[in-house]
C-alpha cells in the first residue's frame, strides 16, 4: 500500500450518499493514512471510498474513517482545517486513469436548479465533475443541469451539487463542487478530451519554466 500512496498525493473521498471531498495525504503508516484539507469531514466509523492518482496510474479502495476533526471559521461558514485518519484499504483496485484525472482549468459553466440558472467559473475539471465559484448559494445534494463551455463547444449533463460553501473573503460568492450523473458517452469523451489536452498543456508549461 505504501508503494501506491505517498504524502503529498491528492485524494478524493467518495461518500455513500454520492458526495465527494478533496483531501491531501499528510502521513502514511502501516495501518492508517492521515488526510488533511479544508472541507467537511466524514464521521468516525463511516465507510468511504478513497481515490487517487500518481505516475503509476489511478487507484481506489474502500476504507473506514477512524478519526475526524474540524476547525471552522468563527462564523461557522468556512471550513478552515480538516483532518481525518482512515484505515489502509484491504484491497486497492486500479482505475481507468482518464476518468480519474483532474486538471486545473478556468472555463465558464452554467448550473440550473429548479429553473434557476447561475453562471460560474471553474477552478478544476475532471471526467466526473468540476469545482468552481458561483454567485449565491445552492443546497448540497440538489439535482442540477450543468453546461460547460469548452474551447471546442458546449457540453451538457445532468449533475448534482456535491457541496457549496461561502468564500470567506468574497462576499456573496460560493465555492461549488458538481458531479455529473452518468453523462452520455459522447459528452464524457468530449470532457475527457479537454482534460487530457489541458494536462498536456500544463506539462509543457512546467517543463519550460
Amino acid at each position: 500500500m505504501t508503494r501506491l500512496i505517498e504524502p503529498g498525493f491528492g485524494v478524493q473521498i467518495e461518500r455513500e450518499d454520492g458526495g465527494g471531498l478533496d483531501f491531501r495525504v499528510a502521513e502514511v503508516a502501516d495501518d492508517a493514512i492521515v488526510l488533511v484539507g479544508s472541507t467537511e469531514t466524514p464521521a468516525p466509523g463511516e465507510r468511504v471510498r478513497i481515490a487517487w492518482g500518481s505516475s503509476r496510474g489511478a487507484f481506489a479502495g474502500v476504507t473506514r474513517v477512524l478519526e475526524a476533526e474540524e476547525e471552522p471559521s468563527d462564523d461557522g461558514l468556512v471550513q478552515l482545517y480538516a483532518r481525518i485518519v482512515v484505515e489502509n484499504p484491504d484491497q486497492v483496485k486500479r482505475e481507468e486513469r482518464r476518468r480519474f484525472l483532474r486538471v486545473r482549468a478556468t472555463v465558464p459553466f452554467d448550473v440550473t436548479v429548479a429553473g434557476r440558472e447561475i453562471s460560474g467559473s471553474s477552478e478544476d475539471v475532471s471526467a466526473n465533475g468540476l469545482r468552481g465559484r458561483i454567485p449565491g448559494h445552492l443546497v448540497p445534494a440538489t439535482e442540477a443541469q450543468v453546461r460547460i463551455t469548452l474551447p471546442f463547444g458546449v457540453v451538457a449533463a445532468r449533475g448534482r451539487v456535491v457541496r457549496c460553501r461561502s468564500v470567506e473573503h468574497l462576499h456573496g460568492t460560493s465555492e461549488i463542487a458538481l458531479s455529473y450523473e452518468a453523462p452520455d458517452p459522447r459528452t464524457e469523451d468530449r470532457i475527457v478530451s479537454f482534460v487530457l489536452a489541458r494536462e498536456r498543456e500544463l506539462v509543457r508549461i512546467r517543463r519550460s519554466s
